[in-house]
């Protein structure tokens, strides 16, 4: 657990860049697969496009979309970032370009020690947030998880899921390679980890890899933090370290398993 204070927070998770393209997936997502009992909010700054966003909803799931909060925060507002930040257990942030808006946010989580995600691919942005913010997010429990998104999290998950089939204590190499079909309809993951003449392949699969799976991943990585029983963790770390086999069942259960295809 972080050091927030759960029970006295009106969200376990807030959907922040909601009326996105991927936000809207990641909303959808979250709609159709979350537990009745979470409690979700969808957060931007336009208070307008928001409540569209959740009349678009409502025709998928009436009953749940109605009870989805709307929380209004610009990026350039310091208040309405930390009262964001203070509402819930984790905010999961869509809103990119992260080097340009995602640092008020990542500040204020740390501060108040709510769990984070977002989708950056961006590692000026990831080394910048560990070095300003690493150390608060230690002291207050928040546990600060970038890169949850398909072109970082199979890679970090395949890693930890394969490696914990070899033996410990020798040398590893490891190896990622990535396999999509045209127009983006189909990828397919494989970690390869080779041990002297030993070789264990590691694979995922999945559908759309650039919005739906990409929106999968991230929803249950988010939900994952708010809501599993977790390693004892904090500050900025991996989904692997923040989450590792509860997040490799969630994605399992989504669709989205793990499978060793080769071993010699």
């Amino acid at each position: 657990m972080n050091g927030q204070d759960g029970p006295q927070r009106p969200y376990d998770v807030v959907l922040f860049g909601a009326t996105g393209f991927v936000g809207g997936l990641t909303a959808e997502y979250l709609l159709g697969h979350a537990p009745s009992g979470c409690r979700l909010a969808l957060a931007g700054r336009d208070r307008a496009k928001l409540e569209r966003l959740r009349e678009r909803l409502a025709a998928v799931d009436p009953a749940r979309a109605a009870g989805l909060g709307i929380v209004t925060a610009d990026v350039s507002d310091p208040v309405a970032v930390r009262a964001l930040a203070e509402s819930t257990r984790v905010v999961a942030s869509t809103v990119g370009p992260y080097i340009r808006y995602g640092e008020e946010l990542v500040a204020a989580c740390a501060e108040a020690g709510t769990d984070y995600t977002d989708l950056t691919g961006e590692p000026e942005f990831v080394d910048l947030m560990f070095l300003r913010y690493g150390a608060r997010a230690r002291e207050t429990g928040a546990r600060i998880v970038h890169a949850c998104g398909f072109d970082s999290l199979p890679h970090d998950l395949g890693v930890y899921f394969t490696v914990r089939r070899l033996p410990e204590g020798v040398p590893l190499t490891v190896d990622g390679f990535v396999q999509a079909r045209g127009l983006v309809s189909g990828g397919t993951l494989a970690s390869s980890l080779t041990i002297l003449s030993r070789r264990v392949f590691t694979e995922l699969t999945g559908g759309d890899p650039g919005y739906g799976e990409t929106a999968k991943m991230f929803a249950e990585a988010s939900l994952c933090l708010a809501l599993d029983d977790l390693p004892a963790t904090a500050g900025q770390v991996t989904p692997a370290v923040a989450m590792g086999d509860a997040l490799l069942e969630r994605l399992a259960a989504a669709g989205l398993p793990y499978r060793v295809r080769h071993a010699r």
